[in-house]
């Protein structure tokens, strides 16, 4: 037996192998540099084993893996530029929705005072009607100069890369690959997962008295702006384009995994025929997907565009809105309406804001003259041009009133082509030259209305202003679809 303690010898002759293990001889692996990750390694090492696998079977597996890893590279740098712009909207988004809540709240306090001076003055009830529509009349103009068309253009582009990249997982689901798209509700970024669930823009809720009893001019007030911070909120901020490049890559490294074993001759959970249909799905899903980089940043830069809008637009403080309130209201009076004026707490309240001047007694003469006068500041604060004549400026005021009611209508909606430069919306018929670059038939979304050109001449005089009188705009639903796409 040998003694543990006595001294191991060892043979003086060098081991003949002993160079073939030295790593000065052992050549590098072609295409494994120092870094190189350990799926790759797996997979050289699967393919340098001697295996029974056909000799074309490995050139088909090698060029598979080829492909799978382009995909790899190039879906997962796409996913994190896709969600860097979704975070990016999420953050515009979220600052326009502030600058929106700081207005209202100006507004809110506005409208506060002004209705607070109508109740002293026992007029509320019976002018609610007069009251509504004039509220209505700076609610539409507010919301236009904030946000215009271009939120139907901006929300439409959005919503069509969103919803592209859902169909787009779904093919990739149906192959039975991972696809979290298809059920994606927010951002894929840190930003726009931590706006998913609760929206962005926290929108206002309407009064209970519009459940009981019908609205009143506070809850249209609500209604109004509290639509606008909900638009905001609701818009898709580009996360199932992000998570869709995601999955992509993830199914591109499963096949590519697969493909390195079947190429060396193990058995695997496909089969080399398996294996080349799932790689041309996972081709065609990315294939399909390639152009979302691009669209998304033309989405994200609209985005970008609008909240610039809507910052753009000074927030008044609430006295400057409340004067505005009060012209417009005094320009809905006309006839014997106009006698409200005549109420000792509001004309004391307005003679002291200096809205009218202080006559004492006042006439009907008086009472029809300051209702003027607040249609004639109204049109001006619209820009508009106001001639001298009382009569055309009662024309132009009912034409521009009628305009903002059919925007309240319309504005948004969605319609069909119904006849030549014909549109139908919510059963009713309307003009629209052009068709709004369609044809019969075509779905279409309004995003503009305007007079007839032959009615804009200065001398009109129109009694009643008519839906017929006004020309219906937009796009086809198909160019809103595939707005903001290049």
């Amino acid at each position: 037996m040998k003694d543990p303690a006595s001294p191991r010898i060892e043979s003086e002759e060098p081991r003949k192998d002993a160079a073939a293990f030295s790593p000065a001889t052992v050549p590098a692996p072609a295409g494994l540099a120092p870094g190189t990750s350990n799926a790759a390694v797996s997979a050289w090492v699967a393919r340098s084993t001697k295996s029974a696998a056909a000799a074309s079977d490995r050139e088909t597996m090698e060029a598979l893996e080829g492909r799978m890893d382009a995909i790899v590279e190039a879906a997962s740098a796409r996913s994190t530029s896709l969600s860097g712009i979704g975070d990016r909207c999420v953050e515009d988004l979220q600052a326009a929705a502030a600058h929106l809540r700081q207005s209202n709240e100006s507004y809110d306090a506005a409208h506060d005072q002004f209705m607070a001076v109508l109740d002293a003055a026992d007029e509320r009830f019976e002018f609610e009607e007069a009251i509504i529509d004039s509220v209505q009349g700076v609610l539409i103009a507010a919301a236009l100069a904030l946000l215009g068309p271009e939120m139907l253009l901006v929300g439409g582009a959005v919503r069509a890369i969103e919803e592209a990249a859902v169909r787009n997982s779904g093919k990739l689901a149906a192959h039975g690959f991972k696809a979290a798209a298809t059920a994606l509700e927010g951002g894929a970024g840190e930003v726009a997962e931590q706006a998913v669930g609760g929206g962005i823009g926290g929108a206002v809720k309407p009064g209970s008295t519009a459940a009981a009893g019908g609205p009143t001019p506070g809850d249209k007030y609500e209604q109004a702006f509290g639509k606008l911070d909900e638009i905001i909120g609701v818009m898709p901020t580009l996360g199932a384009p992000a998570t869709l490049a995601k999955d992509i890559a993830l199914a591109a490294a499963d096949v590519r995994t697969e493909a390195a074993r079947l190429g060396a001759g193990g058995t695997g959970k496909w089969t080399a025929a398996e294996a080349e249909r799932k790689a041309d799905a996972v081709d065609d899903v990315n294939d399909a997907s390639s152009g979302d980089l691009l669209n998304a940043k033309l989405a994200g830069g609209q985005v970008l565009g609008l909240k610039n809008a809507i910052l753009d637009v000074e927030i008044d403080d609430a006295d400057v809105i409340e004067r505005r309130l009060w012209t417009t209201w005094m320009a809905t009076l006309e006839r014997g309406t106009n006698e409200v004026l005549d109420n000792d707490v509001i004309q004391e309240y307005l003679t002291g804001k200096g809205l009218i001047e202080d006559v004492g007694y006042m006439s009907d003469e008086d009472q029809a003259a300051i209702a003027g006068q607040a249609r004639r500041d109204w049109l001006t604060a619209r820009g508009l041009e106001v001639p001298e004549r009382k009569d055309l400026v009662d024309n132009l005021y009912r034409r521009e009133m009628k305009l903002d009611e059919l925007g309240r209508r319309l504005l948004g909606k969605h319609g069909v082509i119904s006849a030549v430069n014909r549109v139908a919306i919510d059963g009713k018929t309307y003009h629209c030259t052009g068709m709004m670059g369609g044809e019969v038939g075509d779905e279409v979304v309004v995003s503009f209305i305007r007079v007839k050109d032959h009615l804009l001449e200065p001398g009109t005089l129109i009694a009643h202003w008519l839906d017929t009188d006004y020309e219906v705009m937009g796009n086809t639903a198909e160019a809103l679809e595939h707005a903001g796409r290049g």
